[in-house]
């Protein structure tokens, strides 16, 4: 299964064609959210069944295209917030490079 969210994650063309069928409203909402952008650690509440933990980390990656130094603190601070050791966020970081 989480090979299945690894490639959905990693293929661009299928989150454009999502956000392209966004409403005005929908993609509103969105957009005022990167200007309060949440915590890793309350960002990772939403993910706290075990299911959610993985896809909701590979998605923050996929959502990179480059980890500067403060986005790689952000996601050291999902990853432990969720609960994922570093072996599972190293292989995740690999399949979607």
């Amino acid at each position: 299964m989480l090979g299945a969210w690894l490639d959905a994650a990693a293929t661009p063309r299928r989150w454009r064609d999502r956000c392209r069928r966004l409403s005005e409203a929908e993609r509103a909402h969105v957009l005022a959210g990167f200007d309060n952008p949440p915590t890793p650690e309350a960002l990772a509440q939403q993910g706290a069944e075990a299911m959610l933990r993985a896809p909701l980390y590979a998605a923050c990656v996929a959502a990179m295209v480059t980890v500067n130094p403060a986005e790689r603190l952000g996601l050291d601070r999902l990853g432990v917030a969720l609960k994922l050791d570093a072996a599972a966020r190293d292989m995740i970081e690999k399949r979607l490079a």
